[in-house]
């Protein structure tokens, strides 16, 4: 499938709440498997109106702020909630940095230090001096 822009889409509806791949709960809503890269743009003229269209659904796994100014994109990213925010771009981080979840979009990290954890199990033993 080609890329595909979908723009302004009625607020409620699954390509506007769910993600751009996987499943939606079958028993709630209509099964939605999109295999090719999709966008959803919604026009905004509130920033704050933004931000809570952004931060709706459960699945909020990655999202991208562009603007030419970074102390908006810092003031912005600190109000979504995402597991991962790309600044200006939607490039794959490399290997080294951690990729994590947010709500039910993954559970745990992955990459780096952090995805490497998530195959650890820690163990403590406490020992008694004689």
């Amino acid at each position: 499938m080609e890329p595909t822009i979908i723009d302004n889409p009625p607020e409620g509806s699954l390509v506007a709440i769910e993600e751009a791949f996987g499943m939606s709960d079958i028993y709630s809503r209509a099964l939605l498997t999109i295999l090719a890269p999709l966008a959803s743009l919604f026009p905004y003229t509130d920033l704050e109106k933004a931000i809570e269209l952004a931060n709706r659904g459960d699945n909020n796994l990655a999202t991208c702020i562009y603007s030419p100014s970074t102390a908006q994109r810092n003031e912005i990213a600190a109000k979504l909630r995402a597991g991962t925010i790309f600044h200006n771009s939607f490039a794959r981080p490399k290997g080294d940095v951690p990729m994590p979840g947010c709500g039910g979009s993954g559970i745990g990290n992955e990459g780096g230090l952090e995805g490497v954890k998530e195959f650890c199990r820690l163990k403590v033993q406490h020992l008694a001096w004689e």
